[in-house]
């Protein structure tokens, strides 16, 4: 619709231009023609008329071939053609079918009297004044428009919606032109009507018109969030699905956006993985809509689990399966994934065995399925139970054990066969002097041979081809070695002992031996060698003192005095394994009796009162030693210097 007031005449020419940008798409029937309300237009300078869009097919376009003639902007379906200088120009529309439809725009500079002028907020429209020299100009209520003059240029400027009257006069003439000013809103226009993203992106849309003061609401905030900045309108995906956002300004004005938030595609960092039995790897989930649920076509190759953003995939066996990844919006991602079959590997790839005995082998790693082949089964054979490879030797010599699983992965054994160990039935023997004792040989290579260390002590011969026979000489310990036809020994320890104590010792008279302290007593002397002597004794019940070094060096464990009154110089000295003493008749212990005993760690008095004890006689015996005393008895036994000082600890029995 044309808009405009004649001015009256007299008054000068005004050539109005005013600019204004639109901007719509709608979309139409797709097979529709393109047609507008109007093919031409006549407009004056500064005048603007609106032309619909009766039929087409969406998205629609619109230029202009001469912007310094005309302008044109589009919105809701609606063209609006803004004459700015005097000529022509055309407007071309297109559509989404590109089609198109054309308007002959033509812009006269005409004053009219008694003219009209519709003006947009925030636009300006100017008039040229022809005639008289000095003018005065004013409007009803600047806060809608203002006016102002220079050289010869009536200058209107729209502040806000409403109306008023402008009046220009020549101050020379007094002539008047009044006309009526109408400012009207600004179109609410946005820069695009649709806007598409994916959740958390965010999306700037401007608002290309309008009258300030934005605000902008969302119909489904679960969908989208929206945020308006001076002219810029920020949205931001939500979630998936479509909504509408409105934006308004100070006059009321609204502008629809609408919305659509689309799913994530699920992508993956990789969509093909190798990976070994009974080991994992990890695929990245780079992009989707969480809640990721896996489905594996095979679980007997491989499973598969999500672990935070992650496809955590692990080989069960040899051979290929896919994976399937799915997320809450139902996209779905495949990995194909190819498990490698394990390595065969062995606890061991050589062994030595003995002749006649089994080992095993276990198979730490493979893919099921074992067998095996021996090279030689005349030296093993071998067989699978349990994941462990079963070999029995059968004869000395060596072969090779191949292991092989369902993958035909192999891996060899070298068994080397030695000959049997010569093994006897046992390895230490007791005997009383003149009494004897037999041990079986169990295993080894006839014939065999027999030797002895010591044969004062014991002798040894084999007899029945396969036992040695073992025959007590004196007291004391011996070693007897044993040898078969493989040059291989074993070793019997053998330990002779008295077959009573007057085996071991003599009693000697006192009247005849010069050492005052013995004269009148019955003094035990060894009979032979006192480092033969071993293991738990009772002194003879005749003997009253034990003679001086008669027990150094010996190998006694435990010593009965019995009745034995004293103990003479160095009697035990350097007994290594003499563990315990029983002392129940003593008087007197000379020096060094017990010295450099270091195992003594229990010595029993029975007296009641202390004997006469040598500083030194307990020197060197064990640190943790405990000296035992009758019930009543400890502080007479604290007072000799020798038991306080050699013994950790005095208890009463």
């Amino acid at each position: 619709m044309k808009t405009f007031k004649l001015l009256t005449a007299g008054l000068a020419i005004i050539t109005l231009l005013f600019t204004s940008c639109k901007k719509e798409e709608e979309t139409q029937d797709e097979t529709a023609n393109l047609t507008l309300a109007k093919t031409s237009l006549t407009l004056k300078v500064g005048e603007y008329e609106k032309v619909a869009i009766k039929t087409g097919n969406g998205t629609y376009t619109a230029t202009s071939s001469d912007i310094t003639k005309a302008t044109v902007t589009l919105v809701n379906n609606e063209l609006t053609i803004t004459a700015l200088a005097e000529g022509l120009a055309t407007v071309t529309v297109s559509d989404a079918k590109n089609r198109t439809a054309d308007i002959s725009v033509k812009v006269l500079d005409l004053v009219v009297p008694g003219e009209h002028i519709t003006l947009l907020k925030g636009n300006t429209a100017t008039r040229t004044i022809s005639f008289g020299n000095d003018y005065k100009v004013a409007t009803t209520d600047a806060a809608i428009a203002t006016a102002t003059i220079a050289n010869n240029l009536l200058t209107i400027e729209a502040i806000s919606k409403g109306n008023v009257l402008v009046t220009v006069k020549d101050l020379v003439s007094e002539k008047v032109q009044t006309f009526s000013v109408t400012v009207e809103s600004q179109p609410l226009a946005l820069s695009v009507a649709t806007v598409a993203l994916t959740k958390g992106e965010k999306v700037a849309v401007a608002i290309v018109s309008g009258n300030s003061s934005y605000t902008v609401s969302v119909a489904d905030t679960a969908v989208a969030a929206a945020t308006v900045s001076g002219t810029t309108v920020t949205v931001t995906g939500v979630g998936v699905g479509t909504t509408k956002i409105t934006v308004k300004d100070a006059d009321d004005k609204t502008a629809e956006l609408s919305v659509i938030v689309n799913a994530f595609s699920l992508t993956l960092e990789r969509n093909a993985v190798e990976v070994n039995a009974d080991a994992a790897v990890e695929v990245a989930i780079t992009a989707g809509n969480g809640n990721y649920t896996l489905q594996v076509a095979d679980n007997s190759k491989a499973t598969a689990t999500i672990v935070g953003d992650k496809v955590r995939i692990e080989g069960k066996a040899a051979g290929t399966t896919k994976v399937t990844v799915k997320d809450s919006q139902n996209k779905t991602a495949e990995i194909t994934v190819t498990v490698k079959p394990r390595g065969l590997s062995l606890e061991r790839t050589a062994l030595t065995i003995n002749a006649g005995t089994t080992a095993e082998v276990a198979i730490f790693s493979g893919n099921g399925g074992y067998t095996v082949q021996v090279a030689d089964n005349s030296k093993v054979t071998a067989s699978v139970v349990n994941n462990k490879v079963r070999i029995e030797a059968k004869a000395a010599g060596t072969t090779k054990v191949t292991v092989k699983d369902s993958q035909n992965k192999t891996a060899e054994i070298t068994v080397t066969v030695k000959g049997a160990d010569l093994e006897l039935a046992k390895a230490n023997v007791e005997v009383n002097v003149g009494a004897t004792a037999e041990v079986a040989i169990v295993k080894g290579t006839a014939p065999y041979t027999v030797s002895v260390i010591n044969s004062s002590v014991a002798t040894a011969q084999i007899i029945g081809g396969n036992k040695v026979r073992i025959e007590g000489k004196a007291a004391g310990t011996t070693k007897v070695t044993v040898g078969d036809d493989q040059a291989k020994q074993a070793f019997i320890m053998v330990t002779v002992k008295a077959a009573s104590t007057d085996d071991l010792f003599d009693i000697v008279e006192g009247e005849d031996i010069e050492e005052e302290d013995y004269k009148n007593e019955r003094v035990i002397e060894v009979k032979g060698s006192a480092s033969a002597i071993s293991g738990d004794i009772v002194l003879p019940a005749r003997g009253t003192v034990l003679a001086d070094n008669t027990l150094e060096y010996s190998s006694v464990s435990s010593v009965d005095f019995n009745n034995v009154k004293i103990i003479g110089e160095g009697a035990l000295h350097s007994s290594r394994n003499l563990t315990k003493v029983l002392l129940r008749k003593v008087t007197k212990i000379k020096s060094m009796a017990f010295a450099e005993c270091d195992k003594l760690k229990e010595v029993r008095c029975y007296m009641n009162v202390p004997p006469t004890v040598e500083s030194d006689a307990f020197d060197g015996i064990a640190e943790d030693a405990v000296l035992w005393v009758p019930r009543g008895k400890k502080g007479a036994y604290e007072a000799v210097e020798a038991f306080s000082s050699s013994f950790s600890e005095i208890k009463e029995m």
